[in-house]
């Protein structure tokens, strides 16, 4: 028996699609990104990987349709555009809390090396 994979109705309200053969899929999060994808009874006939096969047109007729009607479903952020952080640049001053980014060393105390190694007892009293 030949199925058509690519022959879904969808409904992006209620974030689910349905297949001829029975076969219904539904989403959670984001169409085009789903956090949770709940597949339903998959039909008797079909082997392991026209299942597999299936669940994956699924959920790519899904978040097709997202696309094309341009939804953003019940994505978490919406859109991302409106909700980018904004970056502030802090005045670059020589105070020493500074992270400009300088990677220039030289000004700085030498820190002891710390190791896990045992020492001997040579090298510690050369110390």
């Amino acid at each position: 028996m030949s199925i058509d994979f690519e022959d879904w109705e969808i409904d992006l309200k209620n974030l689910s699609a349905t297949h001829p053969c029975g076969f219904t899929i539904s989403v959670e999060g984001s169409p085009r990104n789903p956090s949770v994808v709940h597949p339903g009874p998959f039909p008797k006939h079909l082997s392991a990987l026209d299942q597999v096969r299936l669940l994956r047109h699924g959920v790519e007729a899904i978040a097709k349709a997202s696309r094309d009607s341009g939804d953003v479903g019940n994505s978490r952020y919406g859109n991302r555009r409106e909700h980018q952080a904004k970056v502030v640049k802090k005045p670059s001053g020589n105070s020493s809390n500074s992270n400009t980014g300088n990677r220039d060393n030289g000004n700085r105390a030498k820190k002891p090396l710390l190791s896990l190694k045992k020492k001997n007892e040579d090298s510690q009293s050369d110390q």
